[in-house]
């Protein structure tokens, strides 16, 4: 809420841990998620079509005033219900103005560094990638898509694997949001494991059954980085943490899924160097616009 500057999260990722203020004032937070409330004193103000989850055995996350109702009409008339009182946020304004210029200093700095190197990294494919999107794009992340290197603009843009889905699920979901709105250019933004669990061929076939360009981006980075992840968690001292986790998580010897969609009539290519991936990047957008599906198998690093 820009004129208010109260802070609004709608993102289904993961709930929302607040910290005690500086100042020591209490302000209200406005959130569609769980709230864990460590050392502060917040108002919490959880607004949803079920912001209780009634059909949830148990959810114990904290709300001082649960309001059912859909988002946006409740935020709406509460900026213009706040617009009478007139609040005085420009301390605050500029506060989060610098901090808000501080972080997009330094993801713009991510970025530039990234591009410098010798592989592909998340910052690079996420900021070439924005390159290519058309406005109303819908993204179907089952990686690591960023917005701080990727912003998008328009609401229901971004979909990602609830808690009740799996690995393959991204490919999938990018046809089915393909097949709703043919009229929309559609990224299935994927890691190796999570594109070879989706049933790559079959999913390719049914792109080219049902005449779906669906852009597919894979950060082939040759490895389950989630199992590796939690592997280094949950043993720490263990052999496997011996050896980086990676035992039983490595993807070195993976087929080159450029030629799986080219046997299913789409573009693919594979890119390693970073000041290949732009031009990379637009060929496959091209094809898409042209109604064929694409792949760019990206070669990248942790």
């Amino acid at each position: 809420m820009t004129r208010t500057v109260l802070p609004v999260r709608t993102s289904p990722k993961a709930p929302i841990v607040l910290q005690r203020p500086k100042t020591g004032l209490a302000r209200p937070v406005f959130t569609t998620l769980p709230v864990l409330v460590a050392q502060c004193e917040p108002v919490v103000v959880q607004i949803g079509e079920d912001p209780l989850y009634e059909r949830y055995p148990m959810r114990n996350f904290p709300s001082d005033l649960t309001v059912k109702a859909a988002t946006g009409p409740v935020l709406a008339a509460l900026e213009t219900a706040l617009d009478e009182r007139r609040p005085d946020v420009g301390s605050r304004r500029a506060l989060l103005s610098k901090r808000s210029a501080d972080l997009r200093a330094r993801w713009q700095g991510e970025i530039d560094a990234a591009g410098r190197k010798d592989t592909i990294t998340l910052p690079w494919l996420n900021h070439c990638l924005r390159a290519v999107l058309e406005p109303n794009a819908i993204v179907v992340n089952e990686y690591s898509f960023r917005q701080e290197w990727c912003p998008l603009e328009e609401p229901g843009s971004l979909f990602s694997v609830a808690s009740a889905g799996g690995l393959g699920w991204g490919f999938p979901a990018a046809l089915g949001a393909s097949l709703a709105v043919r009229d929309r250019m559609v990224i299935a933004f994927l890691g190796d494991g999570a594109y070879m669990l989706a049933n790559p061929t079959a999913c390719h076939w049914m792109a080219e059954e049902q005449k779906l360009p669906v852009l597919t981006i894979v950060y082939n980075n040759a490895l389950y980085n989630a199992v590796r992840l939690a592997t280094l968690d949950m043993y720490p001292a263990s052999v496997a943490a011996g050896e980086d986790g990676r035992r039983l998580a490595e993807l070195s010897h993976g087929p080159a899924f450029e030629q799986v969609v080219s046997a299913h009539g789409g573009h693919g290519e594979r890119v390693e160097r970073p000041a290949d991936l732009p031009a990379v990047l637009q060929r496959a957008a091209a094809a898409v616009r042209a109604g064929r599906q694409a792949l760019v198998n990206a070669i990248c690093t942790l």
